[in-house]
């Protein structure tokens, strides 16, 4: 397992190089966001978001398509917002922006 790279954009301190493409990602698209915004405590287990856009939801990013899918819906479910998963690269970022 490869470990994350912690990335400084804007201000922010990203746990990962995948989190800080996906805020240049969105500062691209003109898409606001705000990263890590409040954590939650669901079904006894600590949850903190990636981001929070507020246009749209919850917006969680993982290297790997596997996650708890019972947290990401209890969580939508207690929030009453949507959550977006994404997973994987920004191939375009990558090349094009050097990040």
């Amino acid at each position: 397992m490869l470990k994350a790279i912690q990335t400084r954009y804007k201000g922010h301190k990203f746990r990962s190089r995948l989190e800080a493409r996906w805020a240049v990602f969105f500062d691209v698209a003109g898409i606001k966001w705000i990263y890590e915004h409040e954590g939650f405590v669901i079904n006894n287990t600590p949850y903190l978001p990636d981001f929070f856009l507020p246009e749209f939801g919850y917006f969680e990013v993982k290297g790997k398509p596997e996650y708890d899918h019972n947290l990401m819906q209890e969580f939508s479910n207690q929030s009453g917002e949507i959550v977006i998963l994404a997973f994987e690269e920004i191939p375009f970022l990558k090349t094009e922006m050097g990040i």
